[in-house]
């Protein structure tokens, strides 16, 4: 499998996040829609048995990486200790950083300002009763809906492992410029979630990873197995998936099962380091009733990252 690097331009606002697992979803819908669901269910063999065909990270600001989960004290040297608050609203570091011990990641991260991270706002709406042709209840009835929007000329990065024995890089690049065509998430039938695939670059793991890295930084939301991990080394925030079918059953039962992951800027320390290792997770199933074959990506993009700790490997 190769790691690539997607360089995304937003063309509108969004509603739904751009985050790896929902994002792989709607990769796969395209796909479906593209090349037909016998190709999508023999990409999808072998998927919960640690094969997958690709693994889809969030979409960060160009140059930058979440902020791990990790304690304050972990990433704050003795010289910052007085700038705790203002240190806790940092989300963002420099993809530079990732060659520095974590206690060094704070004095090259990126404000919120300097950064240009999305603003959000509130969006207003009514609904339009389709045999009256007009809106419905007092008033029109409106109601609101959060976006949020990129400055001008933002670009973004997200990261794809991809095994091109199974889905080569044309046809990815295809169903991804597809997807930003017709947009992603909720509302894309009315112009959210549109984005532009500028550029898609092969890149090796070692370009961004620690040589000394002990531990893995997820780029997405994942589940790993309960095996293998170094546990007093490992830090994560849960947050339950409410997921949702794609275009098939929308209308119908458009809920999946609440899954729990962990959120992306995880830091997961192995009992053996595998400098190879470009994921780490698991693809789920039984997460839809109404739709068996359904899978979630728990699988996460990884970089290797220094803690600046001593793993314990009793």
């Amino acid at each position: 499998m190769n790691l690539y690097k997607l360089t995304l331009r937003p063309q509108s606002a969004f509603i739904t996040p751009l985050k790896g697992d929902t994002l792989f979803g709607q990769l796969c819908w395209q796909i479906r829609e593209s090349f037909g669901e016998a190709r999508l269910t023999e990409l999808l063999s072998g998927y919960t048995a640690n094969t997958p065909f690709a693994v889809v990270s969030d979409a960060f600001i160009q140059g930058t990486l979440p902020m791990p989960n990790v304690p304050m004290h972990l990433k704050t040297g003795a010289s910052q200790q007085g700038q705790l608050k203002k240190l806790k609203k940092i989300k963002f570091i420099n993809v530079e950083a990732l060659h520095l011990p974590l206690k060094n990641w704070l004095s090259n991260a990126k404000t919120l300002e300097s950064n240009g991270l999305p603003q959000s706002f509130q969006g207003l709406h009514n609904s339009i009763n389709r045999l009256t042709n007009s809106t419905t209840g007092d008033a029109f009835s409106p109601f609101t809906l959060n976006k949020y929007s990129y400055p001008n000329n933002s670009l973004l990065d997200c990261y794809l492992v991809l095994d091109t024995t199974k889905l080569d890089l044309e046809e990815a690049k295809e169903i991804i410029a597809t997807i930003g065509l017709i947009g992603y998430g909720r509302k894309a039938n009315t112009g959210h979630g549109k984005f532009s695939l500028e550029s898609i670059e092969k890149i090796e793991p070692s370009t961004y990873a620690n040589p000394n890295g002990q531990s893995y930084l997820t780029l997405a939301p994942c589940r790993v197995a309960p095996e293998g991990w170094n546990t007093p080394q490992c830090y994560y925030q849960l947050f339950t998936r409410f997921g949702r079918h794609g275009i098939q059953l929308v209308h119908t039962q458009p809920f999946k099962q609440p899954v729990m992951l962990m959120e992306t800027g995880a830091v997961l320390t192995p009992q053996k380091m595998d400098a190879d290792t470009l994921f780490i997770g698991q693809g789920l199933t039984g997460i839809s009733q109404a739709q068996p074959q359904a899978v979630q990506q728990a699988y996460s993009p990884v970089l290797r990252i220094d803690l600046g700790t001593q793993p314990n490997n009793d």
